[in-house]
């Protein structure tokens, strides 16, 4: 199994990904317009920042193929031009951003798990580090890019009777769920399928809370 994959597959793996949701969830709450757009543009400086470091592990690694390096390498400079793209400022606009940047995350995720896999972690140490990190990193971006289309689509500026209420249940739901999380990393019984069932369930109420803020 290669190392992206095994994080992915992971019970660490996957709290870490509904942690990352529910914390960027609990920020867009309190965040204003201007806010949330830097902690998007925050989340992408640090996806930029981990695959340069697969670029260099790449570029340093002595067991990986020259054709193989450059393939990884142009792939790696495509997300790049990609990621950093300017700031979105309608809804129209930022889900076109989004579903490209997740497309992109998706492929250089692929293309690092394709030409990594062979690669012992005894032959090259830190690919194993710099995948986590890859994956960490990708799960954070994308939980600022879910928080944020959900802000946007949740309020537009208009500040209306029972918003307060509103918010203070999305914030309830949220609470709920990070505790479940940390139940969940201190048991660490329940069977991964199991618990992605109830988390999925939860994040369901979260967005449907965080939609009806309008």
């Amino acid at each position: 199994m290669s190392r992206v994959k095994r994080i992915r597959e992971s019970i660490d793996g996957s709290l870490n990904r509904w942690q990352a949701r529910a914390e960027a969830v609990e920020a867009h709450l309190e965040a204003s317009h201007d806010q949330a757009l830097e902690r998007v543009e925050a989340g992408k400086k640090a996806y930029l920042e981990a695959i340069d470091k697969v670029k260099a592990s790449v570029i340093k690694s002595k067991t990986m193929a020259e054709e193989e390096k450059q393939r990884i390498l142009t792939r790696i400079d495509e997300t790049r031009v990609q990621i950093a793209l300017g700031k979105a400022e309608t809804i129209e606009e930022f889900k076109r951003q989004q579903e490209a940047m997740r497309n992109e995350v998706n492929r250089v995720e692929r293309e690092v798990e394709t030409k990594l896999a062979a690669y012992d972690a005894k032959v090259d140490e830190s690919l194993d580090e710099m995948a986590e990190e890859l994956v960490r990193a990708g799960d954070a971006l994308d939980a600022e890019l879910d928080a944020s289309a959900m802000r946007l689509e949740g309020w537009k500026g208009e500040v209306k009777a029972g918003f307060k209420a509103k918010t203070d249940q999305v914030k309830s739901h949220v609470a709920a769920f990070k505790a479940k999380i940390a139940a969940q990393r201190e048991g660490a019984l329940a069977k991964k399928q199991a618990f992605e069932t109830e988390f999925n369930e939860g994040w369901n109420q979260i967005k449907s809370a965080f939609r009806g803020l309008k």
